[in-house]
């Protein structure tokens, strides 16, 4: 009876060993999440197209081909989406805290529903045979590679009033955009699912993927755009948080190596939302 009970508690002892450090990861991250709510999530009308396809790119030296396959079921696309719109921010102390807020909750949620992209990265850092920053450029270059899609929180007209940006945008350059979403941002299961993103979207997708792989990642936003901060020797830009530096990895599109950041953005830069390996 003793060398039983003394066995079960080696072996729970063992399974806390294991999952100790994720506990203990999410615990400073969960204080961002005091002022976020989800009201009674609504079900689709109907249970929308899974989808799946083959994604191909180049790393960013257009000499190393990728491939993955990508999968999401209309179930996972449903809860994501209602989640989304059933999420509310009810206290923030500033843009950034509401920020933050808004993209935990969507990487905490859609983390159980990423679990097919997360095995197709991990054999494709086993075949292509990786090292530690090839696998993450595989992962940048992939989220880069996805055309950009401004996703707005608005109506089109809407935010033809806000500014210089959105004109240019909308009604001169006539570059695509989706309208009325809540947050103005698509969750990482929907960003797989449509392949539309702007740069908060691919950025919450890049964090979800680095971090389940170990990476130290930080999202940095400035007043208008968001960026992947990422501890990884560089040159260039880079944000310094808790005596760790951190380059910064535009996502937006193809080509952008790590630490080169376009003039506009080099200025207030913010530490959104910090790294799950700061322990």
């Amino acid at each position: 009876m003793i060398r039983s009970f003394i066995f079960v508690f080696l072996v729970l002892g063992l399974l806390f060993t294991l999952i100790a450090p994720e506990l203990i990861q999410f615990a400073d991250i969960q204080k961002t999440l005091l002022g976020s709510t989800v009201q009674e999530k609504t079900s689709c009308d109907s249970l929308p197209s899974s989808a799946a396809y083959q994604q191909a790119w180049y790393d960013l030296s257009q000499e190393q081909a990728f491939e993955v396959n990508v999968s999401v079921t209309g179930e996972n696309l449903c809860e994501s989406t209602s989640y989304r719109d059933a999420l509310e921010i009810s206290t923030w102390k500033d843009d950034y805290d509401y920020w933050r807020q808004v993209y935990v909750s969507l990487i905490q949620f859609d983390k159980p529903k990423m679990q097919a992209i997360f095995r197709q990265f991990a054999k494709l850092r086993t075949e292509k045979k990786l090292g530690y920053a090839e696998f993450a450029e595989a992962v940048i270059t992939f989220t880069q590679n996805i055309p950009y899609v401004l996703v707005l929180n608005k109506s089109a007209k809407e935010a033809l009033e806000d500014g210089e940006f959105y004109r240019n945008y909308i009604e001169i350059e006539q570059r695509p955009y989706i309208e009325n979403v809540k947050h103005g941002i698509h969750s990482p299961i929907e960003f797989l699912h449509t392949q539309k993103g702007d740069c908060d979207t691919r950025t919450i997708f890049a964090y979800s993927v680095l971090s389940y792989f170990g990476y130290d990642v930080v999202i940095v936003n400035t007043a208008a755009h968001s960026m992947l901060g990422i501890n990884l020797p560089g040159h260039g830009s880079s944000i310094t948080h808790h005596g760790k530096k951190y380059y910064l990895w535009e996502v937006t599109q193809p080509g952008w190596i790590l630490g080169m950041v376009s003039p506009e953005h080099q200025q207030n830069q913010h530490i959104c939302v910090p790294s799950l390996h700061e322990h």
